[in-house]
């Protein structure tokens, strides 16, 4: 018996911790044209609560996603398709990572990534080669 509660509050006390450690997401690509359509995805990057939002009342789809930081600072990004967002540093520094498909699934465009300084808002754009470069991506 005293078996059974110790694995249970074991369970209870690491479940949370491993439900808010989640560093990266998949967002919907290639739909962002619809009013109808909702993406609202959260991250915890080094401590910090990161939301991409469209589709929804602060972030409609018809205008361009935002990502929010801590609930409070927010960072336009422009209209196209995003892919994934993703926990990671640069320049020494904590930063969120969003892969920007503007081809939308096609093979015409490559991919951008877009990399956004937790601390000071500041969004860089990265080619594939630059994202390998700096290792925020494999």
């Amino acid at each position: 018996m005293n078996k059974h509660l110790l694995l249970c509050c074991l369970a209870a006390a690491l479940i949370p911790s491993f439900a808010n450690a989640q560093t990266q997401a998949r967002l919907d690509g290639g739909k962002f044209v619809s009013n109808e359509e909702i993406t609202v995805q959260r991250l915890n990057c080094n401590g910090m609560s990161v939301q991409f939002a469209r589709g929804v009342r602060w972030a409609p789809a018809d205008y361009s996603p935002i990502v929010s930081i801590n609930d409070s600072a927010t960072v336009q990004l422009h209209p196209s398709c995003y892919t994934n967002m993703m926990c990671g540093h640069f320049n020494g520094k904590p930063a969120v990572v969003i892969v920007d498909a503007p081809a939308c699934g096609g093979n015409a465009v490559g991919e951008d990534y877009i990399v956004i300084d937790l601390a000071s808002r500041r969004k860089h754009v990265l080619s594939y080669t630059q994202a390998r470069q700096a290792k925020l991506i494999r």
